[in-house]
């Protein structure tokens, strides 16, 4: 390893070393690199995120803001939340919300399913045995207990309405 740079990178173990301003400071980059940790406050900026919160608030709820203005706090919560780690973690976050939602509704469905017709197969009062077969006749899954209704309008002229309320009107045995 060479403490001068003659123009050619220097590479040990498949990591770039990089020498700044000639004072010994030395910099790895490249693939031996470990990606610094997120600090405390940045974890927090980011749960805020997930929990709703806006840029600004989770970022004033994450770092100390005493003396900044309003444009200044906006600037560097945008400035934050566009930070491709902090968006990489807000984003992993966001998805393990939804798929946690949804698997918690479909499993809980499904479960219940299943166990309506445990029932219906089990040796319980047959009172029980009716109240599941009801239970899972109203699923999605089976919708026999669906109320359904179709809508029929018929486009009546002037003359035949009035025709219709003239007939209603003599059979209620009214004289107008």
């Amino acid at each position: 390893m060479a403490d001068d740079f003659t123009g050619e990178p220097d590479f040990e173990d498949g990591a770039l070393r990089v020498i700044e301003g000639g004072k010994g400071k030395v910099r790895r980059t490249g693939k031996g690199s470990a990606p610094r940790p997120l600090t405390g406050k940045q974890l927090a900026f980011i749960q805020g995120i997930l929990r709703g919160e806006s840029q600004c608030a989770a970022y004033e709820a994450a770092y100390d803001v005493g003396g900044m203005g309003k444009s200044a706090i906006y600037t560097e919560a945008g400035r934050l939340f566009r930070n491709p780690r902090i968006a990489h973690k807000i984003e992993q976050g966001r998805e393990a919300q939804t798929r946690s939602a949804l698997h918690s509704g479909a499993s809980y469905r499904h479960s219940l399913i299943r166990k309506l017709g445990e029932i219906i197969d089990s040796n319980e009062a047959a009172a029980t045995r009716l109240r599941a077969m009801e239970l899972l006749g109203k699923t999605e899954h089976v919708s026999l207990f669906l109320a359904r209704s179709t809508d029929v309008t018929e486009d009546l002229s002037a003359s035949e309405i009035e025709a219709e309320l003239e007939t209603l009107l003599a059979s209620t045995g009214s004289d107008d």
